[in-house]
């Protein structure tokens, strides 16, 4: 493939990573700090959270790498690639949404009952949407990082991972 790309070309190849890193943006500073305020006591907010993001990244570490496997064998009809990702986006976005709603299953402000380990409801289902979440993600991003070997002419890679790093 020698065709001379086009700007919006590479625009369109990389465009999922502005979504990407919009959400990862909002979780992992924002989002997931704030959901632990429903669920830790003051003093142990901090261990919470890391138990949520080690958890997740953990996660991560096993799920992209095995995606990219998965992927680059793939024989489906739409692509090796479209699969992985559009399942990714699709169950990522739902898990965020869970992730949100994780304080209505019942957090320590509402007086919610503690399982045995003394964790509410609401902080199980936050970890296992974060889980989740990162479950998919990585399927969609162990798809992704191939794009650009894939699609990309060898002498235009340069300006399509500037692109992908602006997103």
């Amino acid at each position: 493939m020698n065709k001379k790309l086009r700007w919006y070309d590479h625009f369109a190849i990389n465009a999922y990573w502005l979504g990407q890193s919009f959400i990862s943006g909002v979780t992992t500073p924002i989002l997931l700090p704030y959901l632990i305020l429903f669920f830790a006591p003051e003093a142990e907010k901090n261990t919470y959270l890391s138990i949520v993001r080690v958890i997740g990244l953990a996660v991560a570490i096993l799920v992209q790498p095995l995606a990219g496997f998965l992927s680059d064998r793939s024989t489906s009809k739409w692509g090796r690639r479209r699969p992985f990702i559009f399942i990714g986006a699709l169950l990522n976005s739902l898990c965020v949404i869970l992730m949100a709603a994780s304080p209505l299953f019942g957090s320590l402000k509402d007086a919610a009952p503690q399982l045995m380990l003394g964790v509410t409801i609401g902080f199980v289902v936050l970890i296992i949407a974060t889980i989740l979440s990162q479950f998919v993600a990585n399927i969609a991003q162990g798809a992704l990082q191939a794009l650009i070997p894939d699609l990309i002419p060898e002498d235009q890679r340069g300006f399509s991972s500037g692109t992908k790093s602006v997103f």
